[in-house]
């Protein structure tokens, strides 16, 4: 019988191990192709009162961020809506300052231009005779740069995503 308490570290890392689901290639897909396809929305113009993006990158996904997103995952932390894309409401196209950020970062974050790559978290916590199921996503590298812009623009949508460094050739990861 074993027995774990919070003051246990090597026990707490086992029961969170537990709880982690091991994401298929068809769901890292989705998150990459979900991202993606909102992602060119933005550079084509197609979001309702948001400028066409003329740098938008196209997102590949990181198993560095899968783990730590899901480490994320594992604590448990129940506290945001799973589809920030529609944020875009609540954003103007303006450097945002520290009063209004609340209202639409995960959304910027999310089209934030030099944001290249993407891993993702999925965990399954019981809750008296619930399963709740959370995903968390990281992105690297960071936006959210107080006083930037998400992205630049001009008059003519790209029409694309733009590659970088070579990686959109597995934008899967390396096991997929």
């Amino acid at each position: 019988m074993v027995m774990c308490s919070t003051e246990c570290k090597m026990c707490t890392d086992i029961k969170r191990k537990e709880n982690r689901v091991t994401l298929t290639c068809d769901q890292i897909r989705e998150f990459v192709d979900g991202h993606n396809t909102r992602r060119l929305k933005v550079a084509q113009g197609l979001v309702p009162g948001q400028p066409a993006a003329s740098d938008m990158q196209f997102m590949v996904w990181d198993e560095e961020l899968e783990e730590k997103a899901s480490e994320w995952a594992d604590k448990g932390v129940f506290a945001h809506n799973p589809d920030k894309y529609v944020e875009y409401k609540n954003y103007n196209f303006v450097p945002f300052y520290l009063d209004s950020v609340n209202q639409f970062r995960h959304y910027t974050q999310m089209v934030w231009s030099s944001t290249n790559r993407i891993g993702c978290g999925v965990s399954q916590i019981k809750d008296n005779n619930c399963t709740k199921t959370l995903f968390v996503c990281d992105y690297g590298p960071t936006g959210n740069y107080f006083e930037q812009k998400p992205y630049n623009f001009n008059q003519r949508a790209t029409n694309i995503l733009r590659c970088s460094d070579g990686c959109c050739s597995r934008p899967y990861g390396s096991n997929c």
